[in-house]
């Protein structure tokens, strides 16, 4: 299609009857700006910066990185090295229950049961999946403190912590029991 078309009399007198009376705007009004600048996320890189030198530097002897964990059991006479093995993964978890949506009356029942089959079978080391008890109505972890109870009244559990961060961290506990002789 050519440009600018030839458009007959006929046809731009039928255009202005269309749209009517209208007025030019004067063009020197239109004031252009500039685009603004990028924003430059300095703060963020620097964050990021000490993020990266930090996790270089390994925490100090002094400071435990577990020490914020709410859930620790070690049954008396065995060495502390049996916990901080557990809490280290050094055991391997061979079976594991997951407790959500339970009523207590049932998972109190269900821990029982699991744990006696798993010494049955020879998996001494087990993870008890409670959640983190944020669903539980202002009740606080309902599930969680009652795997507490029980594991620490059971005389076949010699110790029990949270799982690491990334094995469930505070919504689920590693178990270690003793073998039936």
């Amino acid at each position: 299609m050519p440009r600018n078309p030839k458009i007959n009399a006929e046809d731009a007198d039928l255009f202005r009857s269309a749209i009517g009376k209208v007025r030019q705007l004067p063009s020197e009004s239109l004031a252009l700006r500039a685009p603004p600048p990028t924003p430059d996320p300095a703060q963020t890189r620097r964050d990021n910066q000490r993020v990266c030198e930090e996790l270089l530097h390994p925490l100090p002897d002094y400071l435990d990185a577990d020490a914020a964990e709410p859930l620790r059991y070690l049954k008396t006479g065995l060495n502390q090295r049996v916990l901080r093995q557990l809490g280290r993964g050094q055991f391997s978890v061979r079976e594991e229950i997951d407790l959500h949506q339970m009523s207590a009356e049932l998972a109190r029942r269900v821990i029982h049961q699991f744990i006696d089959a798993a010494i049955d079978a020879d998996h001494l080391c087990v993870k008890i999946i409670t959640g983190k008890g944020r669903h539980s109505k202002g009740e606080g972890p309902v599930l969680k403190l009652l795997a507490d109870r029980i594991l620490r009244q059971r005389k076949d559990v010699l110790a029990f912590r949270s799982a690491r961060h990334h094995d469930g961290g505070g919504g689920a506990i590693v178990v270690l029991l003793q073998k039936r002789r």
